[in-house]
């Protein structure tokens, strides 16, 4: 039988504010604001706006479900999939306990039902569980209920350069859409490469986490490749590839690729891979070009 893939549900709550200042409970731990968590949201290439203080009080709006990986990394990227029984037309998205919240406005030509959104984690976010609460508008302006999602951050290397990829399912509400056994690769100017049989390179770079090797289900859907502040990355044009080694029965597998150099802003990748994979077996897929002075 094969292992599932914990693709994490929200089911819908009922929460009368998004994120209320005397929260019971408060993640802040000294984050300045909500910033420092979730570092950027996304939809389409379209920012969300930082708005200080508290998002809108729930009114007659939507309510909202949301599907997504249950784990991410420090600095890295997830593609959360919201649905509601009306047209989206807004977003906000808030920490309990912390200050600001993110504010996304959907253009119009993306005004659905169903609306995928690209969350980027901070590089020095704390490695433990965060509940992250979102709420959004339908046509008449008004938001709805929020719905609470937990997502498990784990700790890996960020330093002078780090590149990440995730993998989410293309198919919404489907719990087995993230099993599959992508690969990311880096190839230093030198022409080294970094992958999972090259996990340390002569200039310092490392893979620290590979997910899925094998269709090992490990939940975790997420890679990782960075050089470390002390080392720095070498100076030259870093290629950056990913390869589905095997979709372990999925059809297709959509992944996101996160690149942020000297704590800069981070650059978003976004595509899809086609099954069943091949083992390693022909041209990987190339993603960016990464320029170090």
């Amino acid at each position: 039988m094969r292992l599932r893939r914990a693709l994490l549900i929200v089911l819908l709550v009922v929460i009368p504010a998004a994120c209320s200042s005397d929260d019971m409970t408060r993640q802040d731990d000294g984050v300045e604001d909500v910033r420092a968590l979730v570092r950027a949201v996304s939809t389409d290439g379209i920012s969300a706006t930082y708005r200080p203080g508290e998002p809108p009080v729930s009114g007659s709006g939507p309510a909202v479900g949301v599907e997504g990986n249950s784990t991410a990394i420090t600095g890295g990227s997830s593609l959360m999939t919201l649905s509601a029984a009306e047209t989206m037309t807004r977003m906000s998205l808030c920490v309990p306990g912390v200050e600001g919240w993110w504010d996304l406005s959907i253009p119009a030509a993306k005004h659905s039902a169903v609306v995928r959104s690209t969350l980027t984690f901070g590089q020095d976010a704390p490695a433990a569980d965060l509940e992250l609460r979102y709420a959004v508008a339908g046509e008449s302006g008004e938001f709805g209920a929020a719905t609470s999602q937990t997502v498990s951050i784990l700790g890996v290397g960020t330093g002078a350069l780090q590149i990440s990829v995730s993998w989410v399912s293309p198919e919404p509400g489907d719990p087995d859409g993230s099993d599959a056994d992508l690969d990311l690769h880096v190839f230093e100017p030198s022409g080294e490469e970094l992958f999972y049989g090259n996990t340390l390179s002569a200039t310092l770079g490392e893979l620290d986490l590979d997910s899925n090797p094998n269709c090992a289900i490990d939940s975790i859907n997420n890679e990782n490749v960075t050089w470390t502040d002390l080392v720095g990355a070498p100076s030259g044009q870093h290629q950056v590839y990913v390869n589905l080694w095997d979709s372990c029965g999925e059809e297709s597998v959509d992944y996101t690729v996160t690149v942020t150099l000297d704590e800069g802003e981070p650059r978003i990748y976004e595509g899809t891979l086609p099954g069943p994979g091949n083992n390693g077996v022909g041209d990987l897929t190339f993603v960016a070009t990464v320029d170090v002075p």
